[in-house]
């Protein structure tokens, strides 16, 4: 048992510094013998409190330094104790070669946690966006204010992740901060990512948040109704501003591109395909997968409306403003058409696959793969709701082929 051993950080005197620091480390002996680590700290002898195995002193310097004390000795305490219940009796020789990774980088939470964030910053606009790195920090700056508020250390040893961990984790979040269901579920998706890479790595020896699992509220999809972008459809505008944004919304109704995709659509992207379609072919940003969508007569007609526009000088499809700009003019869109929803190009996305594909009758699998999602599973779970009108529609017109022997027409 971990009672066996002595526990304690020493002065290293004989090691005395140039600068006329002493090193602290950590000394661990029981029957058998003792052994020393090193803690990479060095202090002034005049600073060391000898009997409260600390630094003296109240600084940011000193609490920062006597808190990574506290970790270290934490975590050889833990290790003992690992070893204690799944071995009995403890070598040195094994305690040691354990415990000589404490003070590694990656031996702690937010120091490997910091090592991602720094992977992240390195590849930012070849795999990774700036919105990832800015989740990424907000997250790690999440764990660090928890585990602050609920160990009183500034960081923690990886082996003393748990279950509880981030189970106390997720009530933080809903306390501290008054997060929602989707919210916490980001930040601990974040978490237990790091913590593989702490696995692939051989920094710990299984996940620590295997049975973890966090349930998520049904999302809420919001999109235009036939009504609502008949509408916009049919709403004229005289300034070619707001006619311009509106054609651009309703362009991506009819096509399901983000933003990010309609803003940088090219006229190489429209390409005419084997069976006399014309499809967008482009690479979506935020899956790195080939998109493909054929374009429909609505959307086949807004390209035709700028055929002799600027834009084309710089082989773009449409003319796009900035995301602030965009969604700044289809707010005067919406409040000219009456349509009382905020509308965005993520609503647009919505109304695609509700209005466009699901009421017309088009299965899963091809709404899944009209909006590059990762699996039909992501489809189900986002869709959910209104599946079961699909099913009811096309049960209607499955009664109505069999009763008038006719083959009814499909989107």
């Amino acid at each position: 048992m971990d009672t066996l051993f002595k526990l304690s950080f020493f002065l290293y005197k004989s090691k005395k510094m140039v600068d006329g620091k002493c090193p602290i480390y950590l000394k661990i002996r029981n029957e058998d013998g003792m052994f020393y680590i090193s803690t990479k700290i060095s202090v002034e002898e005049k600073l060391w409190d000898s009997t409260k195995n600390l630094i003296k002193g109240s600084s940011n310097d000193v609490v920062s330094k006597n808190d990574t004390l506290k970790t270290i000795l934490a975590s050889a305490r833990n290790s003992i104790a690992r070893y204690s219940l799944t071995e009995g009796k403890i070598s040195l020789k094994k305690l040691k070669n354990e415990l000589t990774g404490i003070n590694k980088r990656t031996n702690t939470i937010l120091l490997l946690f910091d090592e991602v964030l720094n992977t992240i910053k390195k590849l930012q606009n070849k795999d990774y966006t700036p919105s990832t790195l800015n989740k990424y920090q907000l997250t790690y700056d999440r764990i660090s204010e928890y585990i602050k508020a609920k160990y009183r250390l500034n960081d923690l040893p990886l082996t003393d992740l748990d279950y509880k961990f981030i189970s106390e984790f997720e009530q933080f979040l809903k306390i501290q901060y008054n997060n929602k269901q989707g919210t916490v579920h980001k930040h601990c998706q974040r978490l237990i990512k790091v913590t593989r890479i702490a696995v692939a790595n051989n920094l710990i020896r299984k996940h620590p948040f295997a049975e973890y699992k966090i349930t998520l509220p049904p999302k809420n999809v919001t999109y235009l109704t036939k009504d609502d972008l008949d509408k916009i459809v049919n709403k004229q505008f005289v300034s070619e501003r707001l006619n311009n944004i509106k054609m651009a919304f309703v362009f991506c109704c009819y096509t399901g591109l983000a933003y990010t995709e309609v803003r940088t659509l090219m006229l190489k992207h429209i390409v005419n395909e084997n069976d006399g379609e014309k499809w967008i072919v482009m690479t979506r940003k935020k899956t790195k997968k080939a998109y493909r969508v054929p374009l429909l007569p609505q959307a086949l007609s807004i390209l035709a409306l700028y055929d002799n526009h600027q834009c084309r000088i710089s082989g773009k499809a449409l003319p796009i403003l900035s995301n602030v700009k965009f969604n700044e003019y289809l707010k005067e869109v919406a409040d000219i058409c009456e349509i009382n929803l905020r509308l965005t190009t993520h609503v647009a996305r919505k109304t695609f696959a509700v209005t466009i594909l699901l009421a017309n009758g088009v299965s899963i699998p091809v709404v899944a793969s009209l909006l590059n999602h990762s699996s039909i599973q992501v489809t189900m779970s986002t869709y959910s709701a209104i599946i079961p009108s699909q099913v009811i529609q096309e049960f209607k017109t499955l009664k109505k082929t069999i009763e008038t022997g006719t083959t009814p027409n499909k989107v």
